[in-house]
C-alpha cells in the first residue's frame, strides 16, 4: 500500500494560493460598482431623464456594494424589512410597508 501526503513546501504553496485567493475575493467585494452592473438591479426604463430600475430580492440575498449616480426615488412594493449597509460602516436595518416610497440622494 502507498501513502500520499503534501509535503510541507507544497502546503505552503497551496495555503497560500488559499490565502491570495481569499484576499483577492475580499477585496473584490469592496469595490463598489455602478448600480446597473449588479445583477440584482434589472434597468427596465432609461431615458435623458430618468431610470427606472426593478430589484427583487429573495428573503436573506445580499447585492455587491453600488452606487447610484444620481439621487434616486424608492418605492417598495411589498412589505420587507432591508438591511443595507454603506462602505465602511456597520449594517442597519429597517422595516418597510407596502408602497411606501422614499428618497435616497
Amino acid at each position: 500500500m502507498t501513502k500520499s501526503f503534501i509535503g510541507m513546501p507544497n502546503v505552503l504553496k497551496y495555503t497560500g494560493l488559499v490565502m491570495l485567493l481569499s484576499a483577492t475575493s475580499l477585496r473584490a467585494a469592496e469595490i463598489p460598482v455602478p448600480v446597473q452592473n449588479e445583477p440584482h438591479h434589472k434597468v427596465v426604463f432609461e431615458n435623458d431623464y430618468v431610470r427606472v430600475v426593478d430589484v427583487q430580492l429573495a428573503p436573506g440575498a445580499k447585492t455587491l456594494y453600488h452606487t447610484h449616480a444620481a439621487p434616486s426615488a424608492i418605492v417598495e412594493l411589498s412589505d420587507t424589512t432591508l438591511v443595507t449597509q454603506e462602505l465602511g460602516k456597520a449594517p442597519t436595518a429597517r422595516h418597510c410597508t407596502a408602497r411606501t416610497t422614499s428618497l435616497s440622494t
